[in-house]
């Protein structure tokens, strides 16, 4: 036997089935956009961290480049000045990168709210789908009165029919007997 509880009861209807998914689908889209958020902001930290240490090393590069100019060393101050113009590009494009992945996550904050903004509307319509079958309360108590009173005994049924039979003959006799219709009278 599993440890592991479902989440959800075995569906024995349409409405069960449609009910069970809405739940499912809220849920999963809500883990979904959380877990987006997440990675987005590690991906942030991670770039700005990455960012820092780039201005850290650019500075150090050119404290380095002061000094080589300062001591006239002339093959050193060309290596610092390499580094330098590397760092500071690979910091141009940290800041790119960057910029791209704020653009990003305002995207995704935009669209996990569309998500679960949708994502509320089915789970709504999986709400009032029971309610919208389900008659109203008026109507099934009609239809317990209806059920809870016996039906007519059959003899009492046919007395009625025949009833209504022998009335229909006699209107078709006249008042002589002679019977309605055609008359011979010529």
């Amino acid at each position: 036997m599993s440890s592991k509880k479902n989440a959800f009861p075995l569906v024995s209807s349409p409405l069960g089935l449609l009910q069970q998914m809405t739940g499912s689908l809220v849920m999963y889209l809500d883990k979904a956009c959380c877990k987006g958020q997440k990675e987005e902001d590690k991906l942030l930290k991670d770039l700005e961290k990455e960012r820092e240490r780039a201005q850290k090393k650019l500075v150090r590069v050119r404290v380095r480049l002061e000094k080589t100019a300062m001591a006239r060393k002339h093959r050193a101050h060309a290596r610092a000045r390499l580094a330098q113009d590397d760092l500071e590009e690979s910091l141009r494009l940290l800041q790119f990168r960057q910029g791209q992945l704020l653009a990003y996550a305002e995207q995704l904050r935009e669209e996990s709210g569309q998500a679960m903004a949708l994502a509320g509307q089915m789970e709504a319509l999986g709400r009032a789908g029971p309610e919208a079958i389900s008659p109203p309360p008026a109507a099934v108590e009609d239809t317990v009165a209806e059920a809870t009173t016996p039906p007519a005994p059959a003899a009492a049924r046919r007395s009625r029919q025949s009833a209504g039979r022998t009335r229909s003959r006699a209107k078709a006799v006249s008042p002589d007997g002679a019977g309605s219709g055609s008359s011979d009278a010529g």
